[in-house]
C-alpha cells in the first residue's frame, strides 16, 4: 500500500470539515463535549490523537459514529508508519513466524 506523502491528522478535519465548516469555535465544542479548550486544541494542531472516549463525545455531537473518527486516527497513524523508511527497512527483515516454524519442522 502507498503512503500518503503527507498525511491528513484527523484534527484537521475536525477543525475544517466540522468546526469551520459549522462556524463553531473549539471553545464551544470543547464546552458541549465537556472537555477542556486546550484538549480540542491539542486535537486541532496534531498534538493530542483521537482517543476512543473522545470518540464518542464527538459523535454525540455531530452526529457520526465512534468508527468514524477512530478510522480517521487509524488511517493517519498507519500511513505514518508506512512513510517511516527505517521502520519499513526493519519490518522487511523480520522472518515470519511460519518460516521459522516450517524450517524446524523440515527433517534433515
Amino acid at each position: 500500500m502507498i503512503a500518503l506523502a503527507n498525511p491528513v491528522h484527523p484534527g484537521e478535519i475536525l477543525s475544517v470539515e466540522f468546526i469551520d465548516e459549522m462556524k463553531l469555535t473549539s471553545k464551544s465544542v470543547a464546552d458541549s463535549v465537556f472537555l477542556a479548550e486546550d484538549d480540542i486544541e491539542s486535537i486541532i494542531t496534531g498534538t493530542a490523537d483521537f482517543t476512543a472516549e473522545l470518540a464518542f463525545r464527538l459523535s454525540a455531537f455531530f452526529g457520526t459514529t465512534p468508527d468514524f473518527w477512530t478510522a480517521l486516527q487509524q488511517s493517519y497513524d498507519l500511513s505514518l508508519v508506512r512513510g517511516n523508511d527505517r521502520l519499513q527497512a526493519k519490518l522487511g527483515r523480520i522472518v515470519p513466524s511460519m518460516a521459522i516454524n516450517i524450517q524446524r519442522s523440515t527433517p534433515y
